[in-house]
């Protein structure tokens, strides 16, 4: 049966999705770290399941087919998982707060700082932590997706 890049794409993001919605709600760990990993790992496995399912439908593709292939399964999953976040953090702003104490008590150390310094600070937090924190997603998953796309192809194209 055939099941379309972006087809596989979404369905990529929707086990992604699921995993780091049961890793923070149910198992109560950490917006990163271990499940954090573990995602990388899911995406990184979708990948390679959508090229090896282009091999077996062409095995005689060069890279280019291959990378084309990735590109439009990584994409699709890319663009879910910045929603997603941007929506986690819709959700749970109280995540963005917490940060901004844990960082207020390190900054109340500094003798060098003023409290207004502080405050400012923590403002520019509160702003720009929802924007960065998508970005570096996007980065990240992009960055991901075409070296696990590249190193596949590469692997599996007919030589």
């Amino acid at each position: 049966m055939f099941i379309s890049p972006t087809w596989k794409g979404l369905l990529i993001a929707i086990g992604m999705i699921a995993w780091l919605l049961i890793a923070f709600y149910a198992l109560h760990l950490p917006m990163g770290g271990a499940s954090l990993y573990t995602s990388f790992a899911l995406y990184t496995a979708g990948i390679v399941w959508s090229l090896l399912a282009c091999k077996t439908q062409n095995p005689d593709a060069r890279f280019r087919t291959f990378f084309q292939e990735g590109f439009k399964t990584f994409i699709v999953v890319t663009f879910f998982l910045v929603a997603y976040i941007y929506l986690f953090y819709k959700f749970n702003p109280e995540l963005i707060e917490q940060f901004i104490q844990e960082n207020e008590t390190l900054a109340r150390q500094n003798p060098e700082l003023t409290i207004s310094e502080i405050k400012t600070n923590s403002e520019q937090i509160r702003k720009m932590y929802l924007p960065g924190s998508m970005f570096t997603y996007l980065i990240i998953h992009l960055l991901l997706g075409v070296l696990a796309t590249s190193i596949t192809a590469a692997f599996i194209q007919k030589k």
